[in-house]
């Protein structure tokens, strides 16, 4: 063990002294667990016949746990220099390794696991019963210690879902219940934000989409046409139209000339062209109104099923 000032260690020792005193600290925290074990152990029972308003036993660890006193986690803590619901979690944590997880707890044990690991693995089955934690200790407890936090995350996950499908199922419609389009009360330089909540795949076409019409609108544009002018026709804004060479006022307009009964012919309808929407100054076609038609060709619809989506109830935290 090294000890005195670091600063006169080599690279080489310095290197090793925090190796060793990492290992230290994955040692201490297997024993504290140990510690809350030996605790609960201690308090499983209450004195008395427990009547209400007195301590009651409570079930921290999940099913298959034993009870603790309620009131234990609370000098549990103060030992510990945390809170009485933190000193709860840790002592149900241990409890469920111990019972409901004995594989990933023989591991930490060993030193195959560090104890923050099992304790996240822990706390993520304590809704399960013990038969489904069962199957997900047999699944996990071999890549406690390989994989990155958030791959055991998900690995965890999904061997929970295994394990118990209903609580999948329920969680994925408590999931689809909270969709819908979210928009943030204006702030004081006059803006507002807007979210959306909705399936994966209508959020990634709806990106898409605005990925589409950018690209559009960066193509289209030129340096003569892309002006402030059609920047705000493009954006939707009302532009008063600009009146072409042809048009001529009622007061230099020379008064038609009455044909002769003669050379008269009936008029014949035909039928005008098309006026393109939105022209830009020069007579194209808006840069928007063509990148939202090929939007359309491409058959996008997500910003339809975004808008359709239910939105939040009265009283939602936006």
């Amino acid at each position: 063990m090294f000890e005195g000032d670091l600063d006169e260690l080599g690279t080489a020792d310095l290197l090793a002294a925090a190796s060793e005193y990492g290992r230290i600290q994955d040692r201490a925290a297997v024993r504290v667990l140990e510690a809350a074990l030996v605790f609960a152990d201690r308090h499983a029972v209450v004195w008395g016949e427990p009547r209400p308003g007195y301590e009651q036993i409570h079930v921290y660890g999940g099913d298959g746990c034993p009870g603790v006193a309620e009131f234990a986690p609370v000098e549990f803590g103060a030992v510990m220099r945390m809170s009485s619901g933190a000193a709860a979690a840790l002592i149900g944590e241990a409890l469920a390794l111990r019972h409901r997880l004995p594989r990933i707890w023989a591991a930490v044990l060993a030193g195959d696991a560090v104890a923050w690991r099992a304790r996240k693995i822990a706390h993520a089955c304590l809704a399960l019963s013990l038969e489904a934690a069962a199957i997900v200790d047999r699944h996990v407890v071999g890549i406690v210690d390989t994989v990155t936090p958030g791959a055991l995350q998900r690995i965890v996950k999904a061997a929970v879902w295994e394990a118990d499908p209903e609580a999948a199922k329920a969680q994925a419609e408590a999931a689809a219940r909270t969709r819908g389009v979210f928009v943030a009360p204006s702030d004081d330089h006059g803006t507002k934000r807007i979210w959306v909540r909705a399936a994966a795949g209508d959020v990634i076409r709806f990106d898409a989409t605005i990925d589409d019409l950018a690209r559009a609108l960066k193509t289209l544009a030129t340096p003569t046409t892309w002006t402030s002018g059609a920047r705000r026709r493009s954006a939707g804004s009302p532009t008063p139209q600009q009146p072409t060479n042809s048009s001529k006022s009622p007061a230099t307009s020379p008064a038609p000339s009455r044909p002769t009964p003669s050379r008269q012919t009936p008029r014949q309808q035909t039928p005008s062209p098309p006026t393109p929407s939105r022209p830009t100054p020069d007579g194209r076609t808006s840069p928007l109104t063509m990148g939202l038609r090929t939007a359309q060709r491409a058959g996008v619809t997500a910003a339809t099923t975004v808008r359709t989506t239910a939105r939040p109830t009265v009283g939602t935290t936006l």
